[in-house]
């Protein structure tokens, strides 16, 4: 959600040394398809798809078809949530063609709560049944919100911050 912080030139930037170092993305790009376009990741004769989505209010940071940013979609705005899964499923659809799991990585939720909302849980809950997604790695609140199996695939509402010192 921060990597707009310096706009998109800066975002530009930054994908281009990511690319020059060898290193996937996904939820960001130059344009929108870009943003959309998975990380695979081969584990042995496994291949991993990670399609990052950010789903706050932080639509200012969005790609466009023109312009670097993230892959927003409307995930908190309630009325929206259909036209979210749809179009993740449609995504999650593409990357199941070349990978054997597809794990989505949303940005969600609000900062320093230890749970996640209702909302959160029942996005996440479709995500999996009616998107068909294999895992979810939350982020967003920089707190632990535990995990729930649901029909056997795990939802970590939130990683906290395993990735990310932060001291808020």
């Amino acid at each position: 959600n921060h990597s707009g912080d310096y706009g998109p030139l800066a975002l530009q930037e930054m994908l281009d040394r990511l690319q020059h170092a060898g290193i996937a993305y996904t939820g960001v790009g130059y344009n929108r398809a870009d943003a959309a376009t998975p990380a695979y990741v081969r584990v042995g004769d496994t291949v991993v798809a990670f399609v990052g989505a950010d789903l706050t209010i932080a639509k200012r940071f969005r790609a466009t078809e023109d312009a670097a940013g993230s892959l927003w979609l409307p995930g908190l705005q309630r009325p929206r949530i259909d036209q979210v899964v749809l179009e993740l499923r449609a995504i999650q659809r593409a990357a199941r063609k070349h990978a054997h799991v597809v794990v989505l990585t949303p940005h969600w939720g609000d900062n320093f709560r230890s749970a996640p909302s209702p909302h959160i849980r029942k996005l996440g809950r479709m995500l999996i049944r009616k998107a068909g997604y294999d895992a979810i790695l939350g982020h967003s609140a920089h707190e632990l919100q535990g995990v729930e199996l649901v029909d056997g695939k795990p939802i970590v509402y939130d990683a906290g911050n395993l990735l990310l010192d932060f001291n808020g």
